[in-house]
């Protein structure tokens, strides 16, 4: 506290002391200043009497040192508004009394109580306004503010328009509790950007949002009634944020679509979340209903505990999440949103490194997702019986742990999920759920699943345990624990060669087994089939098989195992009854059966190969049924492949790049190759070939000579081929 300099003491710092006591009293132009007790002994001031600029210094908004007093000075022709916290207007009189201050604003300035007894809604709302308006910081100190929900309503009337940073003491300390006398079926902060007159938009930019609790004890049904609602904002970071108790979501973005379809105007962007937690609430901690307009925004901290909307919703594009934890929660742990809708845009390029459910009801759900990564560290799901007050009589949480394909226009392309399943103890392998389920043999290409069994229940899993509803998919392998479940990355690299010119190689004698994968031992009739263990092949039927068209049946297996030239045994994936014969018959020609090929004038022995094993534009597609790429864009590509033949004696192989029709005079590039004496020979292929959108583009090898008995290729291995965009 200022004082007067002491008689007898003080010596050597009279003029400190005395400066210091004066710098308190006075202005700088040597004006005495008032002391003022609260913002209302200021407010009734008579000012008829005070001299312009004088300044004042008030000890407390409502009390001496409360945080909300401080350094005034009164400009006599001033008539700004009077906000309650930086302009104070007098009682009776002109002029206004304005705040001196640098640095961030202080919530307390403007009469908020935080003691959890005074509503402080219009205090705040007075606050964060004054932030925006005036472009400073602002600063919420330690408290409980008891909220009104809907009257913290931020929109920018579609105006680009800076976000204040705003600093609070951490959720651990500001807490923001729904007040249960004005309760109403509203967020308790809204962030929105007007209506969209077209499809640009107008946007919240930047600033931030320090950490709060946010609390609702209130009990009541309030679906609407999340902690914070945000459309139209880009760049802002978010503290960590933790809801308890809550009637809705803790983040929650509404679906708001420019001309029924286009979320961009509206869009969450670049935004970054510290931590989102959310602790016993109805809803979820981030439920994202606008589709792509919530993209690439990072989330470093997810954690959930038994709430019951799930976990994360609407993965929309390029978002990435670090970590998530959860326990006893109902729902789905991961769901891409898009399962009842394909209105919005598809999910792409979500991310997730690490995660932990634990007594989840329901994993992973993605209908309408490319490009992911989900468990880029491994994701773990403890499987537990009965063991939470959600889920008392339910069997084993999870039901699903991973469900594809199962919606509205399917597509789950290009993606990896790994995944870690630990079992614990409690009830009965007839309680578990399922661990994979797959729902369109159409709409998963180019997918990765790893599971990892620890079977702390004993229960004891074979592969059969660990899927369903792949019958008629592409997968490649299946295996147990910790290896691959699905794994449609893996293209076929082996091809059947015919044996006589015309023909393809004819596969007979081959019973299925029942259910969905079976090992069965496959006959070659009159020739040998030159295959290697590991070798994926493409098996062929002669004419459909309950049901399944004869081009769909086991297509890229794995071959386990090799008896002799003529039999092996091969892990294949099929709908067939027990003992139902595939294939056989007088072999498939390549005129007849789209999955060979027959290039006019050019073959002997000839096949169509498998599709690339590798893709440089991930966003492309490609028909696994006859192993077709779909190019993506007009303009020049670069194609490129590679493979070992066995030749034999003064063979000659062309390689094509076909497009559209498959036939000679659609090549777009080629190469040939000539061997003089036999062997085994690597072929390289590079061209570069103008290609439109929408184009289907193919690769074929044959094989032919002079010889009046033309030799034929034995073997065809490691063969891959890509395309990529110039």
């Amino acid at each position: 506290m200022s004082r007067l300099p002491t008689v007898g003491a003080d010596a050597g710092n009279w003029g400190d002391v005395l400066n210091d006591y004066l710098s308190q009293s006075h202005t700088a132009d040597g004006k005495l200043r008032l002391d003022i007790a609260t913002i209302a002994d200021l407010k009734a001031l008579d000012v008829s009497n005070i001299p312009d600029k004088m300044q004042v210094m008030v000890g407390g908004y409502y009390a001496h040192a409360d945080g909300g007093g401080g350094q005034f000075y009164y400009d006599q022709a001033a008539s700004d508004t009077d906000n309650g916290g930086t302009v104070i207007a007098p009682t009776a009189g002109a002029g206004r009394w304005k705040r001196v201050y640098s640095g961030a604003v202080n919530v307390k300035w403007f009469g908020t109580k935080g003691d959890g007894v005074t509503n402080d809604s219009s205090k705040l709302l007075a606050f964060f306004n004054y932030c925006i308006e005036s472009g400073n910081g602002g600063y919420i100190s330690a408290g409980t503010y008891l909220i009104t929900p809907g009257v913290l309503v931020f929109d920018n009337g579609f105006v680009n328009t800076p976000w204040p940073q705003i600093e609070t003491d951490g959720s651990f300390f500001v807490i923001f509790k729904v007040d249960p006398a004005t309760a109403v079926d509203a967020p308790i902060i809204t962030f929105s950007n007007g209506v969209a007159p077209g499809p640009a938009g107008r946007y919240w930019n930047g600033g931030s949002l320090g950490g709060i609790n946010f609390v609702d004890a209130t009990g009541a049904v309030a679906p609407n009634r999340h902690a914070i609602s945000h459309l139209g904002m880009w760049g802002t970071k978010f503290g960590w944020m933790v809801g308890t108790n809550l009637r809705g979501d803790l983040f929650h973005i509404p679906q708001a679509l420019y001309a029924g379809a286009n979320p961009d105007p509206y869009a969450v962007t670049g935004c970054e979340y510290d931590g989102v937690e959310a602790v016993r609430c109805k809803g979820l901690p981030f439920n994202n209903l606008n589709y792509v307009g919530f993209n690439g925004c990072h989330i470093r901290y997810l954690r959930a505990v038994e709430c019951e909307g799930g976990v994360f919703y609407g993965t929309g594009a390029a978002n990435v999440i670090d970590s998530i934890s959860s326990g006893s929660c109902k729902g789905w742990a991961i769901d891409d949103g898009l399962t009842f809708n394909a209105t919005g845009g598809a999910s792409t390029r979500f991310t997730l490194g690490s995660a932990e459910f634990d007594d989840i009801e329901n994993g992973i759900r993605l209908n309408r997702t490319t490009d992911f990564v989900i468990g880029a560290s491994a994701i773990r799901f403890n499987h537990r019986y009965n063991f939470s007050s959600l889920n008392p009589s339910g069997g084993y949480w999870p039901r699903v742990v991973i469900d594809l394909a199962g919606g509205t226009s399917p597509t789950v392309r290009s993606g990896t999920i790994n995944v870690i399943n630990r079992i614990q103890a409690g009830g009965a392998k007839t309680d578990m759920g399922v661990f994979t389920k797959g729902n369109s043999s159409g709409g998963i290409v180019n997918v990765r699943i790893n599971q990892n069994i620890l079977d702390n229940a004993g229960f004891g899993f074979v592969d059969s345990d660990l899927y369903t509803g792949f019958t008629n998919s592409a997968a490649a392998l299946i295996s147990l624990d910790g290896k691959i479940i699905l794994d449609d990355l893996v293209k076929t690299v082996g091809v059947f060669r015919g044996s006589a010119a015309g023909t393809a190689l004819t596969i007979g004698n081959n019973p299925i087994t029942s259910g969905a994968i079976g090992t069965p031992t496959f006959t070659v009739a009159a020739t040998g089939h030159g295959l290697v263990v590991n070798q994926v092949v493409v098996l062929q039927g002669a004419a459909a098989v309950d049901g399944i068209p004869a081009t769909q049946i086991n297509r890229g297996h794995i071959v386990t195992s090799v008896t002799d030239a003529n039999n092996f045994v091969c892990t294949v994936e099929t709908n067939c009854t027990a003992g139902a014969t595939n294939g056989g018959g007088a072999g498939v020609t390549g005129a007849k059966d789209r999955s060979f090929l027959n290039i006019a004038g050019a073959a002997t022995a000839k096949c169509k190969v498998a599709f690339p094993t590798e893709i440089y534009d991930k966003g492309s597609a490609h028909d696994p049924a006859i192993y077709e790429y779909t190019v993506q864009r007009t303009g020049l590509h670069r194609l490129w492949g590679h493979v070992h033949v066995t030749f034999a004696a003064s063979t000659r192989v062309r390689w094509y790049f076909l497009r559209n029709a498959h036939t000679s005079a659609s090549v777009v590039g080629h190469a040939e190759f000539r061997c003089q004496g036999s062997g085994i020979e690597t072929l390289n292929v590079e061209v570069w070939a103008s290609l439109t959108r929408g184009d289907k583009i193919c690769v074929a090898i044959d094989q032919n000579t002079a010889a009046a008995a033309a030799p034929t290729i034995s073997d065809i291995s490691d063969l891959m081929w890509s395309i990529e965009a110039i």
